[in-house]
C-alpha cells in the first residue's frame, strides 16, 4: 500500500487529493490558507519547488509529507497565474517529471506496480493503440521526426515503438520506452494545467507570484544589447530569417519568435518589416501592423521572445551541437553572450 510518504514523492497520484481533503486548513479559501501556519510552511516549499523548476536550482523539498503534497498543489495554482505562462508551465512539468522518475527508478518492483496502477501507466511498454499514442507523441514529434507515425511500424491500429531502440537517441541513457513513459507522466501533469482561477484568487496571490516569477522575467529584460549585430544572432533566429529570405514559409511560432527577438534587441520595426519583403504577396501595411502588435505599439503589452525550452518544444531549436546554446536558456542570453565576447576580442582604440 502506498503511504503518505509515497504521495509526498509522487504528489500527482490520486491518493494525494484524499490527503489534502483531510487537512482542515486546506478547506478554507486560499486567502485564509496562506495566513495559517500550515499554509506558510507549504508555501515556503512551493517557492523552493518553483525555483528548482525555473532556475535549475537544487533546493531539497524537505518537510512534513502533508506540506510537500500541499506545495505541489500551491505550485500548480501559482504556475497558472502569470500571463504568457506556457514556457513556465513546461519548465514545471519537466521538473516534476524528472523528480518523479528519479524516485520511481529506485523503487522496488512491487512499489512500482502500485504507482503504475494509480497512474494507469505501464513502464516498458512498446505497443500502443493509435488513440493512446497520438496525444502523447505530439510533444515528442516536435523534438524529433523519429516519433512520427510514418517512421514507426503500425499494424491494425497498434503502434510499435520497439524499432526505435535501433535509433541513436540524444542521450545514451535514454531509450524509447523510457522516453515515452516520461512523456506519459508529462501528459498527465499537463492535462491539469493551467488551473482555472477566479479573479479574486489571482489578486490575492499577486504579490507571491511577483516574488517568484519576477526574477524569471527580469533575467531577460532591461538588458543593454548594444548595436544590432546579425553575426550575434542565435542559430534558431538566423535560420528563421534564412527561411524567409529563401522564400520558404516558417511556422507562425517561428515568425513570432523572430519578430519579438529582433524587437527586444532594438531593431526598428521598419527594418524588421524589410526582412519579409521576399515573401509572396508581401503587404507592408499589414506586416507593419503585425510587427507593431508584437512590439506593443498597438496599445498592447509587448510580447517577449520565447525561451529556449519553448523553442525546443516548437521544433525551432537548432542548438543541439552549439556549445554556446548549451550554456544559455534564452535566445537573448545567446545574443548577449556573443555581444560580450565580441567586445572582449575587439582591439582597443588608440
Amino acid at each position: 500500500m502506498l503511504t503518505i510518504k509515497d504521495y509526498a514523492k509522487y504528489p500527482f497520484l490520486k491518493g494525494s487529493a484524499n490527503i489534502l481533503k483531510s487537512i482542515p486548513d486546506l478547506q478554507k479559501p486560499i486567502i485564509k490558507i496562506i495566513e495559517t501556519e500550515f499554509g506558510e510552511r507549504s508555501l515556503e516549499l512551493t517557492k523552493l519547488r518553483l525555483s528548482n523548476a525555473l532556475y535549475h536550482t537544487k533546493h531539497p523539498i524537505n518537510g512534513l509529507p502533508e506540506h510537500e503534497i500541499a506545495s505541489f498543489f500551491f505550485a500548480r495554482v501559482l504556475i497558472s497565474i502569470p500571463a504568457s505562462n506556457k514556457s513556465l508551465i513546461e519548465k514545471f512539468i519537466t521538473y516534476e517529471t524528472n523528480r518523479f522518475y528519479n524516485s520511481y527508478s529506485k523503487e522496488q518492483f512491487i512499489k512500482k506496480q502500485e504507482i503504475e496502477a494509480d497512474l494507469q501507466i505501464k513502464s516498458g511498454r512498446t505497443s500502443f493503440s493509435l488513440q493512446e499514442y497520438i496525444p502523447i507523441s505530439l510533444k515528442l514529434i516536435q523534438t524529433s521526426a523519429r516519433w512520427k507515425l510514418v517512421n514507426i511500424p503500425v499494424y491494425k491500429g497498434i503502434v510499435d515503438i520497439s524499432s526505435l531502440s535501433k535509433s541513436k537517441f540524444d542521450k545514451q541513457t535514454d531509450n524509447p520506452e523510457e522516453l515515452f513513459f516520461k512523456e506519459q507522466i508529462k501528459f498527465k501533469i499537463r492535462s491539469t494545467l493551467p488551473m482555472k482561477l477566479d479573479k479574486e484568487t489571482k489578486i490575492t496571490l499577486d504579490a507571491i507570484t511577483s516574488e517568484i516569477f519576477g526574477q524569471y522575467y527580469t533575467s531577460v529584460d532591461n538588458m543593454d544589447y548594444g548595436e544590432v549585430t546579425t553575426s550575434n544572432f542565435p542559430p534558431c533566429i538566423q535560420h528563421i530569417i534564412n527561411m524567409i529570405q529563401q522564400h520558404e514559409n516558417p511556422t507562425h511560432m517561428g515568425r513570432f519568435s523572430m519578430v519579438s527577438f529582433l524587437h527586444e534587441i532594438g531593431m526598428p520595426e521598419t527594418e524588421i518589416a524589410s526582412i519579409f519583403q521576399t515573401v509572396r504577396d508581401f503587404d507592408l501595411s499589414q506586416t507593419m501592423y503585425q510587427i507593431e502588435h508584437i512590439s506593443g505599439k498597438q496599445g498592447t503589452q509587448a510580447y517577449k521572445c520565447p525561451a529556449c525550452d519553448t523553442m525546443l518544444t516548437n521544433g525551432l531549436c537548432l542548438g543541439k551541437e552549439n556549445s554556446l546554446c548549451k550554456k544559455v536558456k534564452h535566445p537573448l542570453g545567446y545574443y548577449q553572450a556573443k555581444h560580450k565576447f565580441s567586445l572582449q576580442k575587439a582591439p582597443e582604440k588608440k
